[in-house]
């Protein structure tokens, strides 16, 4: 018989909450079904970007964004990924705070929209 009583009374305890969580979401306006726009296509696909032989000018590596100024495309910003697989001299690992400025580096790029991302790093 106690515990019908508590959980009765619990029961009446959330009952003011669950009714005015109800009343609320009922008279909010309802959200107007996405229609897609002329801007809101189909996601942009990535596309080979080359292969680009150049020198690390400046490295964010907050943004993961590397200034490089390449041999025949003059400055560019590339982005270097969480995936971006980095490769130099000796065998093991390299991430991104191996990249310096100064560094001769080629980098096979794929571009998605006007952003050029970095696909492989090869250290000179």
């Amino acid at each position: 018989m106690r515990y019908l009583t508590v959980v009765l009374r619990l029961l009446l305890t959330l009952l003011p909450f669950v009714l005015a969580g109800a009343v609320t979401a009922l008279a909010a306006p309802s959200a107007a079904p996405f229609v897609p726009g002329p801007s809101a296509g189909a996601p942009e696909h990535a596309h080979d970007g080359g292969v680009l032989n150049g020198t690390v000018v400046g490295i964010d590596y907050v943004r993961g964004v590397m200034s490089l100024r390449a041999e025949k495309k003059g400055m560019l910003d590339v982005y270097v990924l969480p995936s971006t697989n980095i490769q130099g001299k000796r065998t093991g690992y390299y991430t991104i705070a191996d990249l310096k400025k100064g560094a001769n580096v080629e980098v096979f790029t794929s571009v998605v929209g006007s952003r050029t991302n970095a696909e492989i790093i090869k250290l000179k």
